[in-house]
């Protein structure tokens, strides 16, 4: 409307166009398009940060639902010492990065340190996995089992989480 008013000015024409345009306030015209820039900006802002908000969200949930630590931790149970038993012989935990342990159907727990191999013992007792390697490991877990992935409870230590394999 106010380039319609513009031109209209500038050509000193009269017609349609510019007889509409000619009773009208050029600063009226302009406050009224200023105002409905404004309100044009205001919801463009709203708008991205909608859509910023609605993209947090989702990495959020993303993040949430494919973490299997978290959608996991209703479904871990406590296994038994005979579970235990099963569940590991002839088996490894690994965390496929950096370590491995086999435990193998005589008692022997073969460690697997990015490269550095150790060898120790393992045993069941009292429905808890108890490891052992001389002068460096004597402790006993509760171990619980969610799929494949296994969490080694001590009540001083942060839980030991790997998934359980064939070796």
């Amino acid at each position: 409307m106010i380039e319609a008013h513009d031109r209209c000015r500038a050509a000193r024409r009269v017609n349609p166009v510019c007889q509409a345009t000619s009773g009208i306030d050029l600063a009226e015209l302009q406050s009224s398009r200023s105002a409905s820039m404004s309100s044009s900006l205001d919801r463009l802002r709203a708008g991205r940060r909608s859509t910023v908000m609605q993209h947090i969200l989702l990495c959020v949930l993303i993040g949430v639902l494919g973490s299997g630590n978290v959608s996991q931790a209703s479904e871990m149970r406590r296994l038994s010492g005979m579970e235990i038993r099963t569940t590991l012989t002839g088996k490894m935990l690994t965390d496929y990065a950096h370590m491995s342990e086999t435990y193998e159907r005589s008692g022997k727990l073969v460690i697997d340190s990015d490269g550095d191999i150790s060898k120790g013992t393992w045993r069941v007792s009292d429905d808890h996995l108890c490891k052992r390697r001389p002068g460096i490991l004597d402790e006993c877990y509760e171990m619980w089992i969610a799929a494949n992935h296994v969490e080694l409870r001590h009540p001083i230590y942060p839980a030991f989480e790997a998934d359980l394999r064939a070796p």
